[in-house]
């Protein structure tokens, strides 16, 4: 039993050490990886005068492609307008309270997304903080490389007890061994602070906060999707791997373009009076026909160019995979924004997808956030508080050429007016004045025309 238990544990810690590896990418603290692999594959034999291995030599040349940044920057939409989030139920007071402690969601739920797409699971926890000697909640994001759980036995979907890690015990005369601090959520509601050996044994526990009587754990798990057969999804991150693998290609690039430089060949030379410009010197015997000496230069003409075009196929095939245009790979810039909006369409679609996978978790920690308020006493929301959310349209940059082609469009159409365009580009005109000046503007305009010679006058007396 005691060995499952330590075979489990050692799975967990790998699997967190994968999530971690991730994070490090989308971070661009990917060169550790790529030396690793490097001195992996190299022997350490010795290639020059300087005690310098193939690997060691290699690793100067090593490039950390920010790929998985660009991938899952360019794919986290969901949240770049602010969604709204306001309670239905309760008294307008109540309503009021909440939209004003909810604010903090925004970047929450910004950052939430990131984390998703990075390794598909991540909690959100509140936490109670004093600021100018006020008590006040707050929101704490856990990521997969820090924490664990103990699964339900009736449904390992699901956490009896979720582990989070906090901080290292310093080591004591008595204690050798290493020692980490975690916090703990039950699925009462109770906080403990818990101490855990390197075997995944637990040394200790202490009952560290129980000032809010939550009654169920108040850890708000987001995902991208519904859990089957265990609490984490440890999927591989293919643009990850694909990161990984450029790198290691580009790495090879960089050594080669470091190599492809002219090289100087002597042959059946002997002179002091050549000037040996570069590091690479080529010497050949004599002949012995008594044949002239020459000295010259020639390039290695590496492949290079071929190999770069195959790196930048292969990052934009990752971006086609993530729904992305490859023009974000590129770089390119749109000729419009409905360009760039078609652009995203498989993207948008998808958004669509998300949205059933975040709303009940939103409204979960909406309820988290209000119990933590009413455990300290600050307000006073309903038992049951229902929650709308309304996800921001994913707007993009329209061009004045385009706008003005629109309102053209709509105006013949019957459905916009000059009115309606003042309006929209100065917001504090009110409809009264804004058709005053329409008006005033049109008489401007007829004033500049200029007289037709062939339209009848009226006559003055009749």
């Amino acid at each position: 039993m005691e060995q499952l238990k330590h075979a489990k544990w050692q799975e967990d810690i790998a699997r967190r050490q994968r999530a971690l590896r991730n994070i490090d990418f989308y971070t661009n603290n990917h060169k550790p990886y790529i030396e690793k692999e490097i001195k992996r594959r190299n022997p350490s034999d010795v290639v020059d005068s300087g005690n310098e291995t193939s690997a060691q030599f290699l690793c100067k040349y090593i490039e950390q492609d920010n790929l998985t940044e660009v991938i899952i920057d360019g794919k986290s939409v969901l949240f770049e307008e602010a969604a709204t989030i306001a309670m239905n139920n309760g008294t307008k007071k109540q309503q009021e309270a909440f939209k004003d402690i909810s604010k903090c969601l925004d970047y929450i739920l910004a950052q939430t997304e990131i984390e998703v797409n990075t390794n598909r699971d991540v909690a959100v926890i509140p936490f109670v903080t004093t600021v100018n000697g006020k008590k006040i909640v707050k929101l704490e994001i856990i990521t997969a490389d820090m924490a664990f759980v103990k699964q339900s036995d009736k449904d390992p979907t699901q956490a009896d007890e979720f582990y989070y890690e906090v901080g290292t015990k310093s080591n004591s005369p008595n204690v050798a061994e290493k020692i980490t601090l975690y916090n703990m959520w039950n699925s009462k509601g109770e906080k403990y602070r818990v101490e855990i050996n390197s075997d995944g044994i637990e040394i200790e526990r202490e009952l560290i906060d129980n000032t809010i009587n939550y009654g169920y754990m108040p850890v708000v798990m987001f995902r991208d999707y519904v859990p089957m057969q265990n609490f984490w999804k440890d999927a591989v991150n293919y643009t990850v791997e694909k990161n990984f693998q450029i790198d290691l290609l580009q790495t090879g690039v960089n050594v080669s373009q470091s190599q492809n430089i002219p090289t100087l060949v002597l042959k059946n030379y002997e002179g002091s009076d050549v000037k040996k410009g570069w590091k690479f010197v080529i010497g050949t015997k004599s002949d012995g026909a008594g044949n002239e000496g020459d000295a010259k230069y020639i390039s290695p003409n590496a492949p290079n160019e071929e190999d770069q075009k195959l790196i930048d196929m292969r990052k934009e095939q990752v971006a086609i995979s993530n729904k992305l245009s490859p023009a974000i790979i590129k770089g390119g810039e749109f000729t419009s924004g409905y360009h760039l909006f078609l652009s995203k369409q498989d993207l948008l679609k998808y958004t669509v997808t998300l949205k059933k996978y975040y709303t009940e978790p939103i409204k979960q920690l909406c309820k988290v956030i209000c119990d933590t308020w009413v455990g300290l006493a600050k307000y006073n929301f309903p038992a049951n508080p229902e929650f709308m959310i309304d996800y921001a349209e994913i707007k993009y940059p329209e061009s004045p050429k385009e706008k003005a082609e629109v309102r053209l469009l709509k105006t013949q159409e019957g459905t916009w007016s000059p009115v309606q365009s003042l309006m929209e580009d100065n917001p504090e005109l009110e409809e009264k004045e804004a058709i005053e000046r329409i008006k005033k503007t049109a008489g401007w305009n007829k004033l500049m025309q200029p007289a037709n010679p062939f339209e009848e006058k009226e006559d003055a007396e009749g």
